[in-house]
């Protein structure tokens, strides 16, 4: 259970990240007026590919040089032209549900602890002859 709250923690972290550098900016860097529409709000949150050539320079120099164009071009521009809370959300929002379907199973992480549980259960050998051919409870005899 300790590996599966660090995977939640560790998606999250990105998506808290953006999101506040997003509200940061929106408050600080530009005028946030009542009469602004749904639009005009979708528009405040940043692009992945401005977060990088804003942040990282010369780390975004070195991908693109290390990158074939046609690569770049096809892979990569797509993805760095998304906002950037879609691109770390996703990916987030997708283990999260994968973990709740497990959960509502009861299946691996969550073994028994579900909702609904399909994982078959062990019988439990708990006071079983093991000598027995059909592992018939024991028979206690006193003296």
């Amino acid at each position: 259970m300790r590996g599966v709250t660090l995977i939640c923690i560790l998606l999250a972290l990105p998506v808290l990240a953006v999101l506040g550098h997003d509200v940061y900016y929106a408050i600080n860097k530009s005028e946030i007026g009542l009469d602004n529409t749904f639009q005009q709000a979708q528009d405040r949150f940043s692009a992945l590919g401005w977060l990088w050539v804003k942040y990282a320079p010369q780390f975004y120099d070195l991908v693109r040089t290390s990158v074939d164009q046609d690569i770049w071009i096809k892979y990569v521009t797509p993805v760095l032209r998304q906002k950037a809370i879609l691109v770390t959300a996703v990916p987030a929002l997708t283990v999260y549900a994968l973990l709740g379907v497990l959960k509502f199973f009861g299946l691996y992480p969550f073994a028994g602890n579900g909702i609904i549980n399909i994982a078959r259960r062990k019988k439990s050998s708990y006071a079983v002859d093991p000598l027995s051919p059909k592992g018939k409870a024991m028979k206690y005899r006193r003296k």
